[in-house]
């Protein structure tokens, strides 16, 4: 499967929500009901993770390699995008 365009491109969406709109009355089910997609059978999980994950990493991290410096995701970001230099603190 994989998100790609009718011209066979590789496609890399970024999952965005405005979860604080008013039509989300919870916004724990946001994350539940995007994974539908994987459930109905649209794309596949890893599909999923780079849509909700590594395709935001990359984007951030593309001008700026240290986006993620110093924070809870530095140690997952560097080890998705086997990017190097993420700070011992990131790994505790």
């Amino acid at each position: 499967m994989g998100l790609r365009s009718a011209d066979g491109f590789r496609l890399r969406p970024v999952f965005s929500s405005d979860f604080t709109h008013f039509d989300v009355p919870d916004f724990r089910e946001v994350i539940p009901e995007a994974f539908e997609m994987v459930e109905k059978g649209f794309v596949i999980e890893q599909d999923f993770r780079e849509f909700t994950f590594t395709n935001a990493a990359m984007l951030h991290t593309r001008n700026n390699p240290g986006f993620f410096k110093g924070t809870v995701v530095e140690q997952a970001v560097a080890d998705e995008l086997g990017l190097e230099g993420a700070s011992p603190a990131a790994t505790a």
